[in-house]
């Protein structure tokens, strides 16, 4: 025991380009599987060295606190009262910029281009709430205003080449991933969002770059970098004291995604219906992004009706039409210019099965905000 402490006080120390080590488990795991290959039992496994490992990671995270490093395991899924916080904030955001699209402001340009920025950062939350994005989705977005679609009935169509990789440099898996989200009921939160999400599509790059600027003109040429950039931003937004934000903890770009399965858990959301929004393969993928402290309620039962329906889970069993269409090995570049273009074909067949005929009829009609 004593050796055991002393290595976890060395751990403690230890830094990983600048990171502060959250837990010992896989250094005692190793070590107790060289011990036993040598026929010298088990001794990093018993009752005192469960209780080591739960109190080096409960250490780590105060040492963590004091320096204002944020640990992964500090990271929550974002609470119900933040999401109430950022949609109050959206609707907010929206109201300035349509005031700034008033004849006779034209002289207002940065006081416009500022609520065109902050409009489209929280629209990109709003979408990555409701598809349950991670950053590196968002990242494939490219600059031609074409993967993101809301038609005349507000029906959202998502199609993107999302880059699975580390950093920009290696050679990654393209996951070509093709989504949407039904029209939603006249007069509900959800058309309110709906709305919200179209008027920050419309945002320009700038009065004299027609390209949107929810795309590189916002998050960069490099989409390994984007989960960060939104991340960072993020910690503007919904900075310490933010409300539902509990002391010690934070969001992230990965918090959306976790938001939204702990809010279709909570609601008891069929776990087909779960697997087909999260594009994950097995229950035990979605446990690890569900907080059970999560509770049912009015607000979430609104933001994901759709879900809720138990029509839709009829559909989600039939065929997987709301997810990736494959992967194809390829070699990841630092633009999305360069990037090969995916044929959707496929998958807009499944989406025109799974329309309703109205938004297949106005698919080249966009709403406009």
């Amino acid at each position: 025991m004593d050796l055991a402490l002393l290595f976890a006080a060395y751990l403690s120390e230890r830094r990983h380009h600048g990171r502060i080590l959250q837990s010992a488990d896989g250094y005692f795991s190793a070590l107790n599987n060289a011990y036993k290959r040598k026929g010298l039992g088990e001794p990093w496994a018993y009752e005192q060295m469960t209780a080591l490992r739960a109190g080096f990671r409960s250490v780590q995270k105060q040492i963590a606190l004091a320096v204002g490093y944020l640990m992964g395991s500090l990271r929550i899924a974002v609470p119900e009262l933040t999401i109430i916080h950022m949609f109050g904030r959206a609707r907010e955001a929206a109201k300035i910029y349509k005031f700034y699209l008033q004849p006779g402001l034209e002289e207002l340009k940065q006081s416009k281009r500022d609520a065109g920025v902050n409009l489209v950062w929280f629209t990109t939350y709003l979408l990555m709430l409701l598809f349950g994005f991670r950053g590196d989705t968002i990242g494939g977005v490219d600059d031609t205003g074409t993967n993101c679609k809301l038609f005349t009935d507000l029906h959202i169509y998502f199609e993107v080449n999302r880059v699975k990789c580390r950093n920009e440099t290696e050679k990654g898996l393209v996951q070509p991933i093709g989504c949407n989200i039904p029209s939603p009921r006249p007069s509900s939160l959800r058309e309110e969002v709906h709305n919200i999400i179209a008027l920050g599509l419309s945002v320009p790059a700038s009065d004299t770059d027609a390209r949107p600027l929810f795309g590189p003109a916002l998050f960069g040429d490099t989409p390994a970098r984007v989960s960060k950039i939104i991340s960072d931003r993020m910690q503007s937004d919904f900075p310490a004291g933010t409300p539902g934000i509990p002391s010690g903890s934070h969001i992230s770009s990965h918090s959306w995604r976790k938001a939204g399965a702990s809010a279709l858990a909570a609601l008891r959301v069929p776990d087909q219906v779960i697997k087909q929004w999260g594009m994950w393969r097995c229950r035990t993928s979605i446990d690890s992004y569900v907080d059970d402290e999560y509770r049912a309620t009015n607000f979430l039962r609104q933001i994901f009706d759709w879900l809720v329906d138990p029509d839709y889970a009829q559909r989600a069993t039939v065929s997987n039409w709301n997810g990736w269409l494959g992967y194809d090995q390829t070699e990841n570049t630092d633009t999305h210019q360069n990037r090969a273009p995916t044929d959707g074909a496929e998958f807009r067949a499944m989406l025109d099965d799974s329309m309703p005929e109205n938004s297949a009829a106005n698919a080249s009609n966009l709403h406009a905000a």
